[in-house]
């Protein structure tokens, strides 16, 4: 099922403001999506799918208005970000492509932490996704994960493509 403008606004972790939270005598600051301020790469590219198109606040899912990635045929294609700081992810959200294809987000493996696509084994696995739906936005839940890298690695040979890829940390500020 696609999502919607009123889904969208309705979504806590959609805000790019700060919020404070105050949890066991501590006080965090939850930051808005902090992909935003990250960069992309990906195994291949292809169709002009760039992997920071992934990172550009948009969840446009229809690949002519330009928000989506695009891999070549690969042999397990991956995605990866770079937060250019190790942070603690408390959820990533990715969005699925709903004009054709969205079968390509499947057998997906995501992780976090502080070594790139090419290490990517010596990362934590924060979730996996077995399929999506066309244009749908999945939450994965990482519990705090310590994470500079963000890395999406489709277990299998095929296209890989992304619509968005939000990632959600806090800070602990007192």
């Amino acid at each position: 099922m696609p999502v919607t403008d009123s889904e969208t606004k309705n979504d806590s972790f959609h805000n790019e403001e700060s919020l404070l939270s105050e949890h066991s005598g501590s006080l965090f600051v939850f930051t808005g999506n902090v992909a935003l301020g990250g960069n992309a790469s990906q195994s291949s590219t292809n169709w002009g799918g760039d992997a920071n198109r992934a990172i550009d606040g948009n969840r446009n899912a229809f690949y002519g208005n330009l928000s989506c990635t695009h891999t070549n045929t690969d042999d397990e294609p991956w995605w990866s970000l770079d937060l250019f700081t190790a942070v603690p992810v408390l959820c990533i959200k990715i969005t699925n492509r709903q004009d054709c294809c969205w079968q390509r987000l499947r057998n997906i493996e995501i992780r976090v932490g502080l070594f790139p696509a090419t290490q990517n084994d010596k990362n934590q696995v924060c979730g996996n996704i077995v399929g999506l739906r066309a244009g749908e936005t999945k939450v994965i839940s990482c519990g705090g994960m310590l994470g500079r890298f963000i890395n999406i690695h489709k277990k299998e040979k095929g296209i890989l493509t992304l619509c968005e890829c939000e990632v959600y940390a806090h800070n602990k500020i007192l």
